[in-house]
């Protein structure tokens, strides 16, 4: 079974904004289980599905997120080594104050 994580990370725009990218594929939660591998596979498309639905919630407000200009960009044999310069918010009274990255943030790349 794929990782969590290697699913997300694989989807493209068009699939987070595919209402029906899981729709087929979330079931009702028993409750109880007959094995380990049960419990856990039947909550894969229920949480894929909230996750893809926070994703596409969090693509509506983009343009408002703070940003930066990565400067440097590295690649070793599992990590990634990013440096950008001050993150900028153009829609936030708070805008000289500097972007703190928290667990959880998600970045996107794009060329301008």
């Amino acid at each position: 079974m794929e990782r969590f994580t290697d699913i997300v990370f694989s989807w493209s725009l068009e699939d987070i904004f595919n209402e029906d990218l899981y729709k087929n594929k979330v079931e009702r939660i028993p409750e109880s289980f007959e094995s380990v591998d049960q419990y856990h596979g039947s909550y894969l498309y229920p949480l894929l599905e909230e996750t893809r639905a926070q994703v596409h919630s969090s693509m509506e407000t983009i343009d408002s997120a703070p940003f930066a200009e990565v400067v440097e960009f590295k690649k070793s044999k599992r990590q990634y080594k990013i440096k950008v310069d001050y993150w900028r918010n153009r829609f936030s009274d708070r805008a000289k104050e500097p972007y703190k990255t928290l667990p959880g943030d998600f970045f996107c790349f794009s060329e301008c």
